[in-house]
């Protein structure tokens, strides 16, 4: 009996891929990989096909939402969904230990049940998380100490679906959202999220057009595509530059 109790499981394989997590697949290095499968994110090491680490979910979870890695490539971030509230775990990604702080958002009675995405800083300093309807709030946080800096409702007066959320590389206090009929800036300032004027996007709001996903190129610039198959150009500070010539949307 004392040994029957002494057993303990660990885990050996997991199988799977969790597809509707945002953000489920990322590098740690050139042929390690980071997913999620059921309620846990797996390190795999394709050159060796082993699961080299499970960064286990959290008790009582839901389910997964979003993961992103840091710049570095050092910090795993992985969103859970909670019935109460929705939290943040920081992992090591060589050590697989569970960082001690957890991030978790709520404004008086307003409490964030969801993160529908979240990502570093270039820096890898910063992190934001956005939370999921009906408040759609986007938070700023310094990870290591748990600590908010700013937070803003996103969305548009109807509510509309937000999809993605990023930080400028040049900029930590500079974050970019899309969602559905949204496509906004805003700048970090003293402890306030201050929108940044977009013509663009002011215009194309009103034409309810949605965008899908968004990326930051090397040379600072940004690509946001949109449901109808534009692929749209940018500059650092958020000014339209073109529509693609290679888009799927344009004749």
């Amino acid at each position: 009996d004392k040994d029957a109790r002494a057993v303990t499981l660990a885990h050996r394989h997991v199988f799977g891929l969790k597809s509707n997590v945002k953000g489920n697949v990322h590098f740690a290095e050139e042929t390690h990989l980071i997913y999620p499968a059921g309620h846990n994110t797996i390190l795999y090491l394709a050159d060796q096909k082993i699961q080299s680490k499970v960064y286990a979910g959290t008790e009582g979870s839901e389910g997964i939402s979003c993961l992103a890695v840091s710049p570095n490539r050092k910090f795993l971030a992985v969103c859970e969904r909670f019935q109460e509230r929705a939290t943040c775990s920081i992992f090591d990604v060589a050590s697989g230990k569970r960082r001690r702080n957890t991030l978790s958002y709520a404004a008086g009675e307003e409490t964030t049940r969801e993160f529908v995405c979240v990502a570093f800083s270039a820096e890898n300093k910063f992190l934001i998380t956005q939370g999921g309807p009906p408040d759609w709030t986007l938070v700023l946080w310094s990870w290591d100490k748990a600590r908010p800096h700013g937070a803003v409702k996103v969305s548009n007066q109807a509510g509309s679906v937000i999809h993605e959320c990023s930080f400028n590389p040049q900029d930590p206090y500079n974050v970019c959202v899309i969602g559905d009929g949204v496509f906004k800036f805003f700048r970090l300032q003293e402890g306030v999220f201050k929108p940044i004027p977009n013509q663009l996007s002011k215009l194309r709001e009103a034409s309810n057009q949605n965008y899908v996903c968004h990326a930051w190129l090397h040379d600072d610039k940004l690509i946001v595509c949109s449901e109808s198959g534009d692929a749209l150009l940018f500059d650092n500070g958020g000014e339209f530059k073109m529509v693609l010539p290679c888009s799927p949307g344009e004749p």
